[in-house]
């Protein structure tokens, strides 16, 4: 996938796109682009869906939406940052975006059911990520440039950070593990407990479904 710039230039970069508040208008589009295997869809268009229902960037702002004091480097959903679990959490300009559009009239659409199931039951999956990946897997598709990452079961997995390793650049990468795999393993990978795992880049009980997480207030 991809986008021209405004020079006329082709940005391959790209992976997703979406009109600020165009939820239950003309303009309700967002296009996101996924590789089979990755689950990185999931994330592109959580973000593509935050424009749709009226979030910039945080730190930006445009005529009718703001997301101005909420900073970039904070890492929440609205960014392109990856490196916390924020990443996986939309934050409270965000949160405030969404509600105030909700409250006016554009919200319709919104309350309506008039969805049709173009996806059969028989071809759902249950399964979360996590449950699918394996741990090298994981380091794969974070660092898909360096051809030798693998999981360094010496590191652990505390707190859903994987540890990958590569032997060329002599060097330890660190990503997020994606939602039901396990994260309180001990040192060596497969003894593990049947009790805990991760759920938005946090350590969490098993649980049949889970409760909101709500962002804090900044001062």
């Amino acid at each position: 996938m991809g986008a021209k710039r405004s020079n006329g230039s082709w940005d391959s970069g790209t992976l997703g796109i979406a009109y600020i508040g165009g939820v239950c208008s003309a303009q309700k589009v967002g296009i996101g682009e996924d590789k089979e295997g990755t689950y990185r869809g999931v994330r592109v268009m959580s973000h593509e869906l935050g424009h749709l229902l009226g979030c910039p960037h945080d730190s930006e702002r445009y005529p009718g939406f703001s997301s101005w004091h909420c900073p970039w480097y904070d890492g929440y959903m609205m960014t392109y940052l990856t490196n916390s679990s924020n990443s996986m959490k939309f934050s409270e300009c965000c949160d405030e975006a969404i509600t105030k559009l909700v409250m006016t009239t554009r919200r319709v659409c919104l309350v309506e059911q008039i969805g049709i199931r173009n996806i059969k039951k028989t071809s759902l999956t249950h399964k979360l990520p996590g449950e699918v990946l394996n741990r090298n897997r994981v380091c794969q598709i974070s660092f898909p440039d360096v051809k030798d990452i693998r999981f360094a079961t010496d590191n652990g997995t505390a707190r859903c950070y994987a540890s990958c390793f590569s032997k060329t650049w002599n060097k330890t990468l660190y990503t997020l593990l994606p939602d039901h795999s396990r994260c309180n393993e001990t040192s060596v990978e497969g003894i593990e407990s049947n009790h805990k795992v991760c759920v938005n880049g946090g350590c969490r009980t098993i649980r049949q479904q889970y409760p909101v997480e709500t962002v804090k207030k900044w001062n």
